[in-house]
């Protein structure tokens, strides 16, 4: 097999990984120039694009800058480029998505104005509005400013992770000063000039209009706004924390680090003259690579705000027509869901399907008398979490509750350790799992006594117990009384709450240590097979180089490979000699893409298994993640369906090709939006399932199971 050109050079068939995730994050982009796009989403893709290039520049381009400070060789094992070649590309590109995005916002202003909808600067007000931004500004700003000049005695101050400050260069007897004046914390990012909320001002503008008044006795030579990015990558997964010390301690001081950690940015509002910039690139230890201009708002996060202001009005023609995901639970499956789980295994396909479903399962839990124990892995939650509550209120009714909360959730750490207390004083077992490895499974174990039997139910998610983003996120979330499922989920439990980490397990999967072997294994299987050999598999990224080497090979020995990544894919498709047999499509939409399904085989030899691990390297080795097998016949068949049905995307998808590039399905069929088409068909689901039982309740015939098979059935006749 050509698996390499030569032993000691990167596969041809692998690309970076940097510059792979700018391509989807410029798919997002994509979306804010998007036609068929309502304007107000459209506004919010450039948000969403811009929060994940800064959130990119913290965590990826954070990392290779330490890496350049290292003597050890830190090339990338896919490609062979070095951390300062990556950083080279990477900057070059950004440059590149900046011009492109700003092109995109000026157009979606146009059609903003055509919709009565007006950003406004502060030379375009009339006499009326610039009184009330004044008055705004010298009641609400102004008295919670701090400005401040750079001299011999007031050195340059510590700039802020991502906080918008004025910078001004400034004249006064013959010598040049600078001037800082960071935005007010908690400031309003609009400011809305009419009742109808349809005129407004964005505060950062404001702020550099009226900066130059705040420093009377100097000569204002030069006014803009900036912020700085900072490296955010410091987990407690790279800190030589010792086994006994207190590890929420442990993980507050990690916090109090973040912000303060070595510029790898800078953004501003307009070019900088040379004085300004060579300042900077002094006081901030940053090169000319690393400055970044844009014409739009520093902070696009305005747009969600805007949104509030203006969904209500103007619903119609600036956002999405709203979606309220289905309840399949109690309301359906009166009068008890955990009796329903007993006899028939159920798989929540979210937004389309609520989360309450499973909520309702935990408060059902947390009342039922015969319940002994509820067991649950947590890595992000809501703010308010209606699952904190559920599981004080079942530790409250005496349940024994124990809790997996995994402190190291990049970004959420903090939020983690606010809820553990509050889970911790209701009464629950709370448990921080291990030092090098994150707990990234979704599981949750629910223990009961039934007959004078111990029973199980068990749930396994492709995504986080988050009631907000459940709503923002496509995730499978699977749930069985299966007793080999649910003996091995006790064990999990018992294993991770003692340290192990290389249990055995009868049915489910666990990285770091049996879920690459078996994804090998089968992919090996499919391979043998040739030109019968089937793999589809959906997940949000792919990085793993021993995993894309086995793709590879499969690829060669004829076996049809469909891969669904949303984000980063390093493999490169349709590589003639290496990968011919390989397809990649991503999807970017409505909802965040993330269910990871993996399916191997066909017909009877088919093997489906749903988890919360991607292909990637971390996952594979470096995370505790769980797959289970997807065993009944229906809900397997469901899991083919819900693939097949994304491949017929021909609107929100794009084929991967060999240069990186994304382009769009060119299939001569009918327009087809897959998430579209779900959203379409939930109701339908939820109203046959509401008459199925109906009916069933007068016959008493027909089982449950049968109806999920006609579920299926209507599904494909539409």
């Amino acid at each position: 097999m050509k698996i390499m050109e030569e032993s000691k050079k990167s596969p041809v068939f692998m690309k970076n990984r940097e510059l792979s995730w700018l391509k989807f994050n410029e798919r997002v982009l994509e979306e804010g120039a998007t036609n068929e796009v309502p304007l107000g989403e459209r506004l919010k893709f450039i948000a969403i694009y811009q929060s994940n290039l800064t959130e990119y520049f913290m965590v990826r381009v954070g990392r290779l800058s330490d890496y350049t400070l290292l003597d050890e060789d830190n090339s990338e094992r896919r490609t062979g480029l070095s951390p300062e070649k990556q950083l080279e590309m990477i900057f070059a590109k950004v440059r590149e998505l900046y011009e492109k995005k700003d092109q995109v916002f000026e157009d979606l202003e146009k059609k903003f104005r055509k919709k009565n909808v007006y950003h406004l600067s502060m030379d375009e007000l009339t006499k009326e509005e610039k009184s009330t931004v004044k008055h705004f500004y010298k009641a609400h700003i102004k008295p919670v400013l701090s400005p401040q000049i750079v001299d011999f005695h007031n050195p340059f101050p510590f700039i802020d992770n991502n906080h918008t400050h004025a910078i001004l260069r400034l004249r006064r007897d013959g010598e040049d000063f600078f001037g800082l004046i960071p935005l007010p914390e908690g400031a309003k990012s609009i400011i809305f000039l009419n009742r109808e909320k349809s005129r407004y001002i964005l505060t950062e503008e404001v702020h550099a209009y009226y900066a130059p008044s705040l420093f009377k006795e100097y000569t204002v030579k030069e006014v803009a706004l900036i912020r700085v990015t900072r490296n955010g990558d410091l987990s407690a997964d790279d800190e030589d924390a010792d086994d006994n010390v207190d590890y929420r301690d442990h993980m507050k001081k990690i916090l109090k680090k973040r912000d303060r950690l070595n510029p790898v940015g800078i953004l501003s509002d307009r070019p900088l003259s040379s004085t300004m910039s060579s300042y900077l690139e002094k006081e901030l230890n940053l090169t000319k690579d690393q400055f970044f201009i844009t014409h739009t708002s520093l902070d696009m996060s305005y747009a969600f705000s805007l949104e509030g202001a203006l969904a209500e009005r103007f619903s119609d023609s600036l956002y999405y027509k709203s979606y309220r995901p289905k309840p399949i639970g109690p309301a359906v499956y009166e009068p008890s869901l955990m009796d329903y789980i007993e006899k028939n295994d159920l798989i929540l396909s979210y937004p389309y399907e609520d989360i309450n479903s499973f909520l309702d399962l935990i408060n059902e839990a947390a009342d039922n008398d015969d319940v002994l124990s509820i067991k649950i892995t947590i890595y992000r939650l809501a703010d308010h979490s209606k699952l904190v509550d559920a599981l004080c209120r079942a530790a409250e009714h005496g349940k024994n509750v124990t809790v997996l909360m995994e402190l190291k959730a990049r970004f959420d750490e903090e939020h983690n350790l606010i809820n553990a207390q509050v889970l911790y004083d209701a009464g629950c077992n709370i448990v921080y799992g291990f030092d090098q490895f994150k707990v990234h499974s979704k599981v949750c174990l629910i223990t009961y006594q039934k007959s004078n039997e111990i029973r199980t139910i068990t749930q396994i998610g492709t995504g986080n117990y988050n009631e907000k983003t459940s709503t923002l996120y496509t995730d499978l979330s699977f749930i069985t009384a299966d007793p080999t499922i649910g003996q091995d989920a006790t064990e999990f439990f018992f294993n991770i709450c003692t340290g192990v980490l290389d249990g055995s397990y009868q049915s489910l999967l666990q990285s770091p240590y049996s879920m690459k072997p078996r994804i090998i294994e089968l992919i090996r299987r499919e391979a043998d097979k040739g030109s019968e050999g089937y793999i589809f598999l959906k997940m949000n990224s792919m990085t793993d180089y021993e995993i894309m080497e086995e793709l590879s090979e499969a690829s060669q020995k004829g076996a049809t490979i469909k891969l669904i990544v949303r984000g980063i894919c390093c493999i490169i498709p349709g590589l003639e000699g290496y990968t011919e047999n390989i397809e990649v499509r991503s999807i970017v939409g409505r909802y965040l893409e993330h269910p990871r399904i993996y399916l191997f085989g066909k017909g009877d030899d088919e093997i489906v298994y749903i988890t919360s691990a991607d292909l990637m390297t971390r996952n594979m080795e470096r995370r505790v993640e769980v797959a289970c097998p997807i065993q009944d016949p229906d809900l397997r068949e469901f899991c083919h369906f819900y693939l097949d049905t994304q491949w017929k995307d021909n609107v929100k998808a794009r084929r991967l090709l060999q240069n990186g590039d994304y382009v769009p399905i060119d299939d001569g069929k009918e327009p087809f939006i897959a998430q579209d088409y779900f959203m379409e068909r939930a109701n339908e689901r939820y109203e046959l399932a509401l008459s199925g039982m109906e009916k069933e309740k007068s016959h008493k015939k027909e089982q449950p199971r049968g109806l999920f098979n006609r579920i299926i059935h209507f599904f494909r006749k539409n």
